[in-house]
């Protein structure tokens, strides 16, 4: 297979599994069918992998090997049994998505380059990519809407300099309505979990009626005068505010809106026993998802169990 060929086949495919991705969010959007989702991070993922490898390629196709070596060896037996390297019988590997990340951050010079704000991005697509695909995690439709809104920047500002035809394929037409729903949305949860937050970082010991949490009676609120945090007494939490109600630690995540699958990630913690665990939604919460939200908190020891919606 002549190297023009391969760089063909590269470029192709991943743009057919980055358009592939946005065809599974706007499916999940329409049947709301949490595989969708899975399925969308799974085909960007492959996308953002081939082109960076097309990337490599462009510079030298034995960049994207694993080992040279070994590789050298193979492309000897594929000259002398005329036949491609990649329909060897045992083909040499190519580099992992994390090698690949860093050998375009360095032997990739001219053009735009991949730093390490953008390194950290694709890592953090590839640990979530992971977590679907090898453990009993779900997909959580704002955080896919956030990696979507960002690597839909590095798309155009870096790929398509490198790679080319970006723009005119995952951009085009039949995208484009796509993705302006992607970034109004992530623009839009954006702006909206802030201004929780900010009304959350008034929390001062105030009692208040406890209709504004979904509990009976009043209630006292913690205390949330320090600047926001994640970890509090030694304890970690993905939290995206920890506050104290005397000694006990709330874990408060806010949300945009929320689905029955984006609970049980805090069921979870709230199951450790750490402390409480709130859940504020902006939009407003189906009967099915309150449904959920109760038997996760009464399943969850008295003490320290309590997960609202």
């Amino acid at each position: 297979m002549s190297n023009q060929r391969f760089e063909i086949d590269l470029k192709e495919n991943a743009l057919d599994s980055i358009t592939r991705a946005l065809e599974s969010f706007q499916d999940f959007r329409d049947r709301k069918e949490k595989m969708e989702l899975k399925q969308t991070i799974m085909h960007l993922h492959h996308g953002v992998e081939l082109l960076l490898k097309q990337i490599l390629v462009q510079k030298s196709e034995y960049l994207i090997f694993e080992d040279l070596r070994d590789t050298t060896k193979k492309q000897l037996l594929a000259s002398e049994t005329n036949t491609g390297i990649f329909f060897l019988e045992k083909p040499p590997k190519t580099v992992t998505f994390e090698e690949a990340i860093n050998r375009v951050m360095a032997f990739i010079k001219t053009g735009p380059r991949l730093d390490r704000d953008s390194r950290d991005l694709l890592l953090r697509l590839s640990r979530f990519r992971n977590q679907l695909e090898h453990y009993a995690i779900t997909a959580d439709e704002e955080e896919v809407v956030d990696l979507l809104t960002k690597i839909r920047s590095l798309l155009k500002d870096f790929f398509e300099p490198h790679v080319g035809r970006i723009k005119q394929v995952a951009f085009g037409k039949r995208m484009r309505q796509t993705w302006h729903k992607v970034v109004v949305e992530a623009r839009m949860a954006k702006r909206i979990e802030q201004e929780m937050i900010d009304v959350a970082m008034r929390f001062n010991g105030q009692t208040v009626p406890g209709a504004l949490l979904n509990v009976a009676g009043k209630m006292r609120l913690p205390v949330c005068m320090a600047e926001r945090q994640t970890s509090v007494v030694g304890i970690k939490s993905r939290a995206d505010l920890v506050c104290m109600s005397g000694k006990t630690p709330w874990f408060i995540n806010f949300k945009y809106k929320a689905e029955e699958w984006t609970l049980h990630p805090l069921g979870v913690q709230s199951g450790m026993g750490l402390g409480k665990v709130w859940l504020v939604v902006h939009s407003e919460v189906d009967s099915s998802v309150r449904e959920v939200a109760r038997s996760l908190s009464e399943y969850q020891p008295q003490k320290s169990q309590i997960l609202h919606a």
